[in-house]
């Protein structure tokens, strides 16, 4: 590791300790090399051509003053660790992106339209009901391929208001749900290295690119 990978790695490590450590030494490696390279191809055009009559000390004096300013320049706009505050915020727009949020909003949509029918003959309860089971039936299905635990299960698949035929459920997440879903998740955020959630964070524009984008990277696919 040359010296401005030791130098970008000590400002992490005396920013955010965890985060330095998350990156690891070929992260801070390979942004020294590439910043080398760019400082000295910064420091030639900063330093500009010889000056006419000009001496060997007077020369040394210039090209080490526009290695300097290049140095400031290029180590000003390297990389520096996210806060945690963007952290968080980013985990929201991540988990708002999973395929299990996706289909919750999905499955809640689709039970509010079956709740608003107008049942005006005997058989449309019939039908309303055989479509309710059979959407809760998909929707469980769906849930545990993906590995979500029963008991989230069971909570996604029961309404805010009960279950009565005779109620009107209203079909929302409550916040005991919200708060599982989340602490479900977030294991699989935190696997992702801060490199990953970075280079994803660049092409994201909701949750579910964010989402996608990640796991994109961390598998090392191309994006599109």
């Amino acid at each position: 590791m040359n010296q401005y990978g030791t130098q970008l790695r000590e400002q992490w490590e005396l920013i955010d300790p965890t985060q330095a450590s998350a990156m690891g030494e070929d992260y801070f490696a390979k942004q020294g090399e590439m910043a080398q390279a760019q400082i000295e191809d910064l420091t030639l055009q900063l330093a500009g051509p010889d000056l006419p009559d000009e001496t060997y000390l007077e020369k040394v004096g210039r090209i080490n003053n526009a290695r300097t300013r290049a140095a400031e320049m290029v180590m000003a706009d390297l990389p520096r660790p996210v806060d945690r505050s963007e952290w968080e915020h980013r985990f929201e727009i991540w988990q708002g992106g999973h395929p299990v949020r996706v289909l919750i909003r999905d499955f809640q949509r689709t039970m509010d339209e079956i709740e608003d029918r107008i049942l005006d003959e005997p058989e449309d309860l019939t039908i309303w009901r055989k479509d309710r089971h059979a959407k809760k039936a998909e929707m469980r299905a769906d849930l545990e391929q993906l590995g979500l635990p029963l008991t989230l299960i069971n909570q996604v698949l029961t309404p805010a208001l009960g279950d009565a035929d005779v109620v009107m459920p209203i079909w929302v997440t409550s916040s005991q749900t919200e708060q599982a879903l989340r602490a479900w998740v977030r294991p699989q955020w935190e696997a992702l290295s801060p490199q990953v959630r970075e280079d994803a964070w660049d092409e994201a524009t909701d949750g579910a690119d964010y989402y996608q984008a990640t796991q994109r990277v961390a598998s090392g696919l191309p994006r599109f």
